[in-house]
C-alpha cells in the first residue's frame, strides 16, 4: 500500500511485521511538477474531472501549458474533453487512465 501526506510518499512494506511495529519500505519527497502530475493522473479518473485554473492555482510555479501537446493529442483520439476549463475523460478515456497516466509521467 501507499500513501501521500505532506509531500512525502510513503510505501509499506509487502510483508507484515510480526512485531506489529509500522515500518516504510520507503519515503519519497515529492516536488511540486510530481505533485502536479498526480493531481492530473488522479483528477482524469474522476468522472468530474479536473479544473486546470484550479490546478494552476494550487501550483503557481508549473506551466501547465507544457502539457497542451499532450491534451490536443488525447482529443484528436477521442480520450479526453475540455470544457470550461475542465478537463475530463471521455467513456474511451476512462478505459485508458493507465494508459493515460504514463504518458502524463
Amino acid at each position: 500500500a501507499a500513501s501521500q501526506f505532506q509531500q512525502q510518499r510513503f510505501q509499506n512494506h509487502f510483508k507484515i511485521d510480526p512485531e506489529g511495529t509500522q515500518t516504510f519500505a520507503s519515503l519519497e519527497t515529492l516536488d511540486e511538477l510530481t505533485l502536479c502530475k498526480d493531481c492530473l493522473i488522479f483528477g482524469l479518473r474522476m468522472c468530474e474531472g479536473i479544473d486546470l485554473q484550479q490546478l494552476q492555482k494550487r501550483f503557481p510555479s508549473i506551466d501547465l501549458s507544457q502539457f497542451e501537446p499532450l491534451w490536443q493529442h488525447f482529443q484528436q483520439q477521442g480520450w479526453i474533453e475540455c470544457q470550461n476549463s475542465i478537463l475530463h475523460c471521455t467513456p474511451k478515456g476512462l478505459l485508458l487512465a493507465d494508459s493515460l497516466a504514463l504518458e502524463i509521467l
